[in-house]
C-alpha cells in the first residue's frame, strides 16, 4: 500500500473511531442538558416534529449544526414556493433543536403570525396561522425560557398589534375568534371579580376531585352517564359545551346535569371545567387574572368608593397585558430594557383598553374554521365567512388606569433625571381633560371633579387648571368652537349626533350622551356668534336643537352607508326606550319609500 493512501486508511479510521467516542457521549450530555434545563425537549423523538430528515440520531446530533443550517435554508425554500405546512413543520423543528435560542422562537412565531398569515386569502385560514404563531411561543418558547422576556413581549405584540390592531384586512375576524373562545369558557355573562375568584379557588387537579367527598359523588354520576368523560380535558369540554351542542352528549348525562342543577357541588365542578380549561388551553391562571382585575380593572363609578371591575378578556389587550406582566414577574431587576419594553407593553395594552375598551357583541354564532384536508395538503377549503358582529367604542371606565398608566411612564424617566419620551405629558393632559368633559357631560359630575383636582395636582404650574371645573369646561368647548369654520359647524355637529347615535345602538350609553350634549353646546355656542356664524344655524334648517336632532337622525336611517344592522339596533332601543319617538321615526321612513308596484 502506497504511503499515500495508508494515511488516508488512517486518518479514515481515526475519524471514525471520534465519531463512535462522540455517539457514545450523546446520553450523558443530554442527562446534563435535561438536568439543567438546557434541552427539555427531544426532537427527533418526538412524533410532532419528525422531519424528512432519514440520517440516524447519533449521526444528527454530531452534525446538529450543519443540520440546522440546512432546515433553516429548506424551510426558507418551502415558505418561497407556498408549501406553508411543510415549513411549519420544519420551523418547529428548529425550534425544537435550538430550544434556547430566543430570536429562533421569535423569528419563527412572527413568520408565521405575519407573514404566512398575510399570503393567505380567507380569515379563517390566516387565523389559523396567527394562532400558530402566538401559540409558539405561548406554548412551546416560554415554557423552555421561562425568563426570556422578549418572548414574552413578543407574545403580548401578537395579541396587542396583529390581533387587537386594525392593519389587517381581518382584524376583525380575528377579534371575533378570541372573544368567542373566551366566552366559550367563561360564559356569556358579564365577567365580574366573583367568577374569577370561584375559578381561583376551584381544585386544580382531576385527582383532588376524585378525593373530595363533596364533588366526587356528582363527578361519579356524570362518569356513569357517559363512561367517555374519564380524564379531565373530555370532563372539562363535556360541561363547557353540553348547553351549546347537546346533541353530542347521551340523554343520561342530561338528566343528571338537570337533577343537581342546584348543587353547589355542580357549580365547584362548572368552576374547574373553566378553570382548568384556562390553564391548559390558554396558559392562563385565574388567579393572576383576578390580580390583574383588581388592579386594572374598569372603575365602577356607581360606587362611593373608587371599586374595580373584571376586566374584559375577550379582548386582545386584555392577553397582552396579562403576558406582559407575566414575564416582569419572572425577574427581580425590574431597571432593564427588557423590563422596559414590557412596561411600554403595559401601557399601550392600558390606553387601547380605554380607547377600544367597550365590546359589544351580537348576532352571536360561532365564526367558522378553516377545515384541514388531506394530511399533506397545505390548502384549506375556504368556508363562507359568517361570523358574530362585534362593535368597540371608548371604555370611559378604563380612563383612571390610563391616567394613571401614563402617569408611571413620566415619573420613571422623571425620577431618573431624564426627559419622558416626546409628547408624553400633553398625552396625559389631553387624556385628562377629553375625558372629565365625558364624565362631566356623562352626568358623573362628582366622578369628574374628583380627577379634575387630581389633574390640577399634577400640573399645578398650568393656568387653564385653575378655573372651577364647568369654566374649564366651557373654555374647552370655547376653544374646541374655534378651531371649526362656521360652515363646517354643522357638519361637525352632525357628526356628534352620528356618533351619539351608533354609541347607543351599542349600549355605550355614557358616551352617547356626552357626545349629544357636546354637540348640542357647539349648537349653542353657534347661537352666540357674530351673523356669520349665525347664517350657518340658517344653513342647518332650524334654530332649535331638538328638531336638528330629529332630523340628523332620520338621515342617519336613511344613509346607506351605515351598516344595516347598526339601524336595526338602533330602532330596537329606540322602540323600547320611547315608542312615540319610534311610531313617528316609522311613518316618517316609509313614507320616502317608492310606490308598490
Amino acid at each position: 500500500m502506497k504511503k499515500g493512501a495508508a494515511k488516508t486508511v488512517l486518518l479514515s479510521l481515526m475519524g471514525l473511531a471520534l465519531l463512535v467516542a462522540a455517539a457514545s457521549r450523546i446520553d450523558p450530555v443530554k442527562q446534563l442538558r435535561r438536568q439543567y434545563n438546557l434541552d427539555p425537549t427531544d426532537p427527533i423523538a418526538e412524533s410532532q416534529v419528525a422531519s424528512e430528515l432519514s440520517l440516524p440520531t447519533p449521526v444528527l446530533a454530531v452534525f446538529r449544526t450543519l443540520a440546522i443550517d440546512y432546515l433553516w435554508i429548506r424551510a426558507d425554500n418551502l415558505k418561497q414556493e407556498g408549501q406553508y405546512f411543510d415549513a411549519l413543520h420544519l420551523s418547529r423543528l428548529i425550534c425544537a433543536l435550538q430550544p434556547n435560542i430566543p430570536d429562533v422562537w421569535i423569528f419563527q412565531a412572527w413568520n408565521m403570525a405575519y407573514n404566512i398569515s398575510h399570503a393567505m386569502s380567507t380569515p379563517q385560514e390566516r387565523w389559523n396561522w396567527v394562532q400558530a404563531g402566538y401559540r409558539l411561543l405561548r406554548d412551546e418558547g416560554i415554557p423552555k425560557n421561562p425568563k426570556t422576556l422578549e418572548l414574552y413581549r413578543w407574545l403580548g405584540h401578537i395579541f396587542q398589534h396583529k390581533i387587537g390592531g386594525i392593519t389587517d384586512d381581518f382584524h376583525r375576524f380575528y377579534k371575533q375568534k378570541l372573544a368567542f373562545e373566551m366566552m366559550e369558557i367563561l360564559g356569556s355573562a358579564q365577567q365580574t371579580n366573583q367568577l374569577f375568584q370561584q375559578l381561583a379557588a376551584a381544585p386544580r387537579s382531576w385527582a383532588a376531585i376524585a378525593e373530595d367527598p363533596n364533588l366526587a359523588p356528582l363527578l361519579n354520576n356524570i362518569i356513569d352517564a357517559d363512561p367517555s368523560l374519564t380524564d379531565e380535558k373530555s370532563f372539562s369540554e363535556a360541561l363547557l359545551r353540553i348547553d351549546v351542542a347537546p346533541a353530542e352528549y347521551p340523554p343520561k348525562l342530561h338528566q343528571v346535569l338537570a337533577d343537581y342543577r342546584s348543587d353547589p357541588a355542580l357549580a365547584q365542578l362548572n368552576a374547574f371545567a373553566r378553570a382548568a380549561t384556562l390553564r391548559r388551553e390558554w396558559k392562563l391562571d385565574p388567579q393572576f387574572m383576578l390580580e390583574l382585575n383588581r388592579q386594572y380593572g374598569p372603575i365602577d363609578y356607581q360606587q362611593e368608593e373608587e371599586t374595580h371591575l373584571s376586566l374584559d378578556w375577550r379582548l386582545p389587550s386584555s392577553h397582552a397585558l396579562y403576558w406582559a406582566k407575566r414575564g416582569m414577574l419572572q425577574v427581580e431587576d425590574q431597571d432593564t430594557t427588557a423590563v422596559r419594553n414590557l412596561s411600554r407593553l403595559v401601557y399601550h395594552s392600558l390606553i387601547n383598553l380605554y380607547h377600544f375598551g367597550s365590546l359589544k357583541i351580537f348576532t352571536f354564532e360561532m365564526p367558522p374554521d378553516a377545515p384541514q384536508r388531506e394530511k399533506g395538503q397545505e390548502i384549506l377549503d375556504k368556508t363562507p365567512f359568517t361570523a358574530m358582529r362585534i362593535y368597540n367604542s371608548q371604555d370611559l371606565r378604563m380612563y383612571p388606569i390610563a391616567w394613571q398608566a401614563t402617569l408611571d411612564i413620566i415619573d420613571y424617566y422623571e425620577a431618573r433625571g431624564e426627559e419622558a419620551p416626546h409628547g408624553m405629558d400633553s398625552a396625559a393632559a389631553y387624556l385628562s381633560w377629553s375625558a372629565i368633559s365625558n364624565l362631566y357631560l356623562s352626568d358623573y359630575k362628582k366622578t369628574a371633579r374628583r380627577y379634575y383636582r387630581k389633574l390640577k395636582l399634577r400640573f399645578p404650574d398650568n393656568p387653564d387648571y385653575q378655573d372651577p371645573l364647568e369654566t374649564f369646561i366651557a373654555k374647552k368647548m370655547a376653544e374646541e368652537f374655534k378651531e371649526i369654520t362656521p360652515k363646517a359647524a354643522g357638519a361637525y355637529i352632525d357628526s356628534l349626533l352620528r356618533q351619539s347615535f351608533r354609541l347607543y345602538a351599542y349600549r355605550n350609553d355614557d358616551l352617547a350622551t356626552a357626545n349629544e350634549r357636546r354637540a348640542q353646546q357647539i349648537f349653542q355656542l353657534m347661537g352666540k356668534q357674530t351673523d356669520e356664524e349665525s347664517e350657518a344655524l340658517r344653513l342647518l334648517g332650524t334654530q332649535d336643537f331638538n328638531r336638528l336632532k330629529t332630523t340628523a337622525l332620520e338621515n342617519f336611517l336613511d344613509d346607506p352607508s351605515i351598516d344595516f344592522y347598526v339601524k336595526n339596533l338602533l330602532l330596537d332601543r329606540i322602540r323600547l326606550d320611547n315608542p312615540p319617538v319610534f311610531e313617528r321615526l316609522m311613518k316618517k321612513l316609509q313614507s320616502k319609500l317608492p310606490p308598490a308596484s
